[in-house]
C-alpha cells in the first residue's frame, strides 16, 4: 500500500473504495491491529494531538471503541452470528464505559 494521510477536525471519516484498495488495512493500521508480519511505518499517527504510535498496547486498547473505532463493511467478520446484535453493542458499551448492564442495554436499544 502507498502512503495515506488524513487531517480532520471534529469530523468523522468514512473510507470508500474498490475491493482490495486498502480500506480495511488502513483502518486496522490506525487502530493498531495490523497482525504480523505486517507493520506500520508511519512516523506519527495522532489523535487529538496524541501520538498513537507512542502509546503502549494497553493505552491503545483503552481508546479503541471509546474514542476511535472501525465499522467493517461485511458483518460476517465483525458480528457474532449466534448473538443478537443489540447484545453485542451493549457488551461493547459495557466494556468501554464501565456502565451497568441495564444502562448498556438501554443505550444499545436507542
Amino acid at each position: 500500500m502507498r502512503e495515506v494521510g488524513f487531517t480532520l477536525g471534529r469530523e468523522r471519516l468514512g473510507i470508500v473504495g474498490e475491493s482490495g484498495s486498502g480500506k480495511s488495512t488502513t483502518g486496522r493500521a490506525i487502530l493498531g491491529l495490523v497482525p504480523p508480519p505486517g507493520r506500520v511505518t508511519a512516523r506519527r499517527l495522532a489523535l487529538n494531538g496524541e501520538d498513537l504510535l507512542a502509546l503502549s498496547p494497553r493505552q491503545r486498547r483503552a481508546i479503541r471503541g471509546k474514542r476511535i473505532s472501525m465499522v467493517m463493511q461485511d458483518p460476517k467478520y465483525s458480528l457474532n452470528p449466534v448473538m443478537k446484535v443489540g447484545h453485542q453493542i451493549a457488551e461493547a458499551y459495557l466494556i468501554h464505559t464501565g456502565a451497568s448492564r441495564a444502562e448498556a442495554k438501554l443505550k444499545a436499544s436507542r
